[in-house]
């Protein structure tokens, strides 16, 4: 699952996502390189990790310029990954 927002100076992502996820990688519409992010990891009392990640933005206007958020496993595997666009493009899939 993957939400955000965009705003003059920052941007942000954040959602769930599998257990087996060791990474949670961003890749970016405007050409800028991946970030990635470790989850965090919430114990054995919930089903679910959980990710947020900051980056900088220059301006609201650009919208929300994440394209993708990848779940990874440890051995760089795609778990699950969320693709962002104009409704009804926004999908999320185990993977």
């Amino acid at each position: 699952m993957a939400s955000g927002s965009s705003g003059d100076t920052h941007g942000s992502v954040y959602g769930y996502l599998t257990k087996r996820a060791t990474t949670v990688r961003v890749l970016f519409s405007d050409g800028r390189p991946p970030l990635e992010v470790a989850p965090v990891k919430a114990g054995a009392r919930f089903p679910v990790n959980f990710y947020v990640a900051f980056y900088p933005q220059q301006g609201s206007s650009r919208g929300w310029v994440v394209a993708q958020v990848l779940a990874l496993d440890r051995a760089g595997r795609i778990v699950a990954r969320c693709r962002t666009g104009p409704l009804p493009e926004d999908t999320c899939a185990e993977g």
